[in-house]
């Protein structure tokens, strides 16, 4: 094609206008190629070049005008569509196309949505058939014959035997032999052969072929343990007595009348039978079952085991193909199975007190709470009858999405270009996969390399899937804290970078085109992504005005390739293009705006604990003080390195007994560059608790050992910095008492939180606090006592397992668990009094997602989002004064599993017969402060950067 100076804008309803050159130009990238200029009232003239006339510009979403700029580039149409089809990055696997199959020729309801639902879970989607014409007919089966033959052949051909060995079993258990097993001690025997007798061979068979597939997936990890023989037996195990829950439950609601089945749920089929199910949802009889059919697998040799090491004195039995097997798999590596739980194209059921929310089949042949409770705690977690835990996931989980598509293109048509380091290009094959024998080290990097490529394809696959969806929901639940968990896999905003790229709210924010805070706001995000987040909020704003080319002609790459997160900030650049489009358009007053835009809390565990204390000291550096945007955001880890620097400098002129190993250590330090990241995962984990060894183990992560040495390690990402063992013991035990010593308030805070866990310990009670949202926590860690099974028919190896034993706590556990689950439930405590303002401020569209301390909504929303976090944090810890509500819960608590007058009000002290000496309780006063604390929350205010 002819390269001239007259040039096309391509608009997003696919009309022109004319351009000379130095105008630049505009085009669709999800169109790149197309091009299709047969529009009414268009006129175009392709002779001596490009001209075009339009009469109107409408701007659409997923189909932006960029600019780009021709006195840099210029463009051959057919050499760029052929170019980036040898590029692609577009997800071929065939499972995700068939998933693709079922949405498209099915309209968008719920009767879809649950036929998804029981694809996914039941793994029924799945046909070995070779006889295509039947599959056709059926769109939702995922042939696999085509994906792959010669494996489909086999588990065909084995398909008959397994029905054989089924009925067998299920033969194996009579009434008789039943009612036998029934009187012995040990039932475990008698409730598998219920479970089997209770499913068809097909659901069994299903179960089996689901999880071989799960194993052939990937096959070539060395260190998998979702692999692992007792991983896949848990997951069998479950699955089976899932099916079994809605086989019993079906039988029991078809004898009711329409009336009544309309209100009788799974979860009350369970309530009705809890003797079972309390037997059934054991770990060993899970295990047991679970181990039981996937035995199976082995005779008839489609999984053979092995035994790994996965660390220093770590073995574990994995399952791996068998050699028949192997000569049919590619040895890079397929996805052989869908993920079970996908986004939804209809909006979540909601939860309410007497039915379970979420996916449509919850409470069908699902069963999963709103609250997931943590398999080690003895107690679960109370909602009191007032509390916003269902509006929180309710609400949550009713936002709608839809896919940005222009990411999407852009990743797929340029990802070998521009994400080198962060994609895997489809077409590489990693080098260690053709080496036979491989070192602890390789293996390592291999297993990486396959996790990240694994991630990414499912990634890039359920967005293909749900393109062309207008709307889709991801449903949420929250953890025994209450904090908030997506439940779909990979495609989520909890996920990575390059997930969270793909995804806009599907209902649009209103930005006034006029409104310079919103815009502000949406600047600042994009520096923050490109990661000037260090900068001041004005210095990120110039540097767009700045870049504003680049910004145009994101598809240079100039940007891109610099950028510190590339997806998120290819995605602003998309949004701020079309918001300088609308700019153009004079018609409307507003730019209709789908991008979330994230804002991260600074040190949020540290946050709570000094707003706990009122330490106001310790705020200061966490950006809770009065600050502006031409002020430069507080950066806590910064700050605590030129405090280490200090001390070890002290440590030097004042401490005599230092080794001269340790002085030469506190030199090499003080020499040295110590970037902010080296220490930033380890200060990070210590209002959570850590220990000092662990502490020390986070910082060392970022290190390897120098080639051929034994005591340098290298920094992976800066090799120049050098440290010794000795060095991270340093920087771990230094940082921890530079804090201490440094936050008097926050020292004694801690003190007291770990007394308060000490002494419920010893009086062998859990651990209780109630939140504000109306969730009371009852942290209540058993020990777990070893248990040894010999589940194999053709192997004498026993398994140990660790059962949870109800009747004794895990002391340590309880001590050190107590902080950061504390932390964790303040932190989801605050989302959930955030998002009840948030929800109630006004009747306009609500789009906001978390990620724990991670805020996002679109720009238009942030001023408000941020004035509300203030107001949050003033209601829980200034007007409620949480610190006081939380010692008279533990208090109540004691009161009241202790001997009536026990505990003295005015000694503090606790006495009982069980224990000869009295039992001091902290006093919370000494951290509170019997004289009124300096902290002024009205500063928080007017701080610029709570968010930033």
């Amino acid at each position: 094609m002819k390269k001239n100076n007259t040039i096309l804008y391509y608009g997003c309803a696919a009309q022109a206008r004319y351009a000379s050159s130095n105008h630049g130009l505009l085009y669709s990238p999800s169109q790149a190629h197309l091009f299709n200029f047969s529009l009414a009232r268009t006129y175009l003239n392709f002779s001596n070049g490009f001209r075009a006339f339009s009469t109107s510009l409408h701007l659409s979403y997923n189909q932006p005008l960029i600019t780009y700029d021709l006195q840099d580039h210029t463009i051959d149409i057919e050499e760029m569509k052929k170019e980036n089809l040898e590029k692609s990055f577009k997800s071929n696997t065939y499972i995700f196309k068939c998933l693709l199959n079922t949405i498209n020729n099915k309209p968008i309801n719920e009767k879809t949505q649950m036929e998804i639902e029981e694809l996914l879970n039941k793994f029924t989607y799945a046909s070995f058939s070779k006889k295509l014409e039947a599959n056709q007919k059926n769109p939702e089966i995922i042939d696999y014959s085509l994906l792959n033959p010669k494996l489909a052949a086999i588990l065909t051909d084995v398909r008959p035997t397994l029905i054989s060995i089924i009925n067998n079993l299920q033969k194996d258990y009579p009434d008789y032999f039943m009612a036998k097993l029934f009187k012995k001690s040990d039932k475990n025997e008698y409730y598998i052969g219920l479970v089997i007798k209770g499913l068809t061979p097909e659901e069994i068979i299903n179960s089996i072929f689901f999880h071989v597939l799960k194993v052939l997936s990937f096959h070539t990890k060395k260190l998998d343990k979702s692999n692992s023989t007792s991983d896949i037996a848990f997951g069998m195990g479950k699955v089976l007595v899932e099916n079994f829950y809605y086989n019993e439950f079906i039988k029991i609601k078809n004898k009711l009348s329409k009336e009544e089945q309309k209100c009788y749920y799974l979860s009350n089929w369970k309530k009705d039978n809890k003797d079972i199910v309390e037997k059934l949802e054991d770990n060993i009889f899970q295990f047991l079952l679970g181990q039981k059919i996937s035995n199976l697998t082995k005779d008839t040799d489609l999984l053979d085991m092995e035994t790994v090491t996965m660390a220093y004195r770590e073995k574990s039995i994995v399952w791996k193909p068998t050699k028949k097997i192997l000569k049919v798999l590619p040895e890079d590596g397929t996805l052989f199975v869908l993920p079970k739980k996908i986004p939804m194209i209809v909006k979540p059921k909601p939860y309410t007190t007497r039915v379970n929310g979420g996916y449509l089949s919850n409470d069908l042949y699902i069963n999963e709470n709103i609250v997931k409770e943590k398999w080690n705690l003895r107690d679960n977690t109370q909602i009191l009858h007032f509390n916003q835990i269902f509006d929180l996931v309710n609400n949550l989980s009713s936002i709608g999405y839809k896919i940005n598509t222009d990411v999407l293109d852009f990743i797929e048509l340029y990802g070998s270009d521009y994400f080198k380091n962060e994609l895997i290009d489809p077409r590489y094959s990693h080098p260690l996969l053709k080496k036979s024998k491989l070192t602890k080290k390789e293996k390592m990097e291999l297993d990486s390399f396959l996790a990240k490529k694994e991630l990414q394809e499912n990634i890039l696959g359920l967005a293909e899937i749900f393109r062309n969806i207008p709307e889709f929901f991801i449903p949420v639940n929250a953890d025994f804290r209450g904090r908030v968990y997506c439940t779909p896999e990979y495609l989520n905003y909890q996920s990575t970078d390059l997930a969270k790229s793909l995804l806009l709210f599907s209902k649009p924010g209103r930005m006034y085109k006029k409104d310079y805070i919103a815009l502000s706001y949406l600047k600042i995000y994009g520096g923050s992504s490109f990661g000037l987040d260090k900068l001041s909020a004005n210095d990120r704003i110039k540097w767009v005005d700045k870049n504003l080319n680049n910004i145009k002609n994101y598809r240079n790459g100039k940007l891109i390739k610099e950028a510190k997160n590339k997806f998120l900030f290819l995605a602003f650049c998309i949004e701020y293009n079309r918001y300088l489009n609308c700019l153009d358009n004079h018609d409307v007053s507003w730019f209709d705006t789908y991008l979330p835009i994230q804002m991260d809390a600074t040190c949020n565990g540290f946050q709570h604990l000094s707003l706990l204390s009122l330490d106001s000291n310790l705020s200061k550096e966490l950006n809770l003080s009065e600050s502006t945007w031409d002020d430069v955001p507080k950066d806590f880890y910064t700050f605590l390195v030129v405090c280490f620097i200090d001390y070890l400098k002290t440590e030097l002129l004042e401490n005599k007994n230092l080794t001269p190993k340790e002085s030469e250590s506190y030199n090499r330090l003080i020499n040295m560059k110590i970037i902010r990241e080296i220490i930033k995962k380890g200060i990070m984990t210590i209002p959570y608790n850590v220990s000092n060894f662990s502490l020390i183990n986070y910082i060392r992560e970022g290190f390897e050992l120098e080639d051929n040495s034994l005591e340098w390690y290298i920094y992976k990402n800066e090799p120049s910095i050098r440290l010794k063992s000795l060095d991270f013991t340093v920087l771990g035990k230094g940082l921890r008492k530079v804090l201490h010593e440094k936050f008097h308030k926050l020292d004694l805070l801690l003190k007291y939180l770990d007394q308060v866990a000490r002494v419920c310990t010893l009086l062998e009670i859990p651990i209780i606090w109630t939140l504000p949202t109306g969730l009371v926590v009852r942290q209540s860690y058993m020990i777990r006592d070893e248990v040894r099974i010999k589940p194999f028919n053709h192997s004498n190896k026993k398994f140990s397992m660790k059962v949870l034993n109800k009747t004794q706590f895990n002391n340590s556990k309880q001590i050190t668990a107590f902080m950061p689950n504390l932390v964790h439930s303040l932190d989801a405590a605050s989302l959930t009094l955030l998002l009840d303002f948030y929800f109630k401020e006004s009747i306009d569209v609500k789009n906001i997602y978390t990620i724990h301390d991670c805020f996002a909504v679109p720009a238009n929303k942030m001023e408000c989002l941020i004035s509300l976090l203030k107001l949050t944090y003033i209601k829980l810890y200034s007007d409620d004064k949480y610190l006081l509500k939380l010692d008279d819960d533990i208090r109540k608590n004691i009161r009241s599993t202790q001997n009536k007058g026990c505990f003295n009000e005015e000694t503090l002290e606790i006495t009982g017969d069980s224990f000869p000496d009295p039992i001091k309780f902290p006093d919370v006063q000494k951290v509170i402060g019997i004289v009124p604390s300096d902290f002024d929350f009205n500063v928080l205010k007017k701080s610029s950067y709570i968010l930033n």
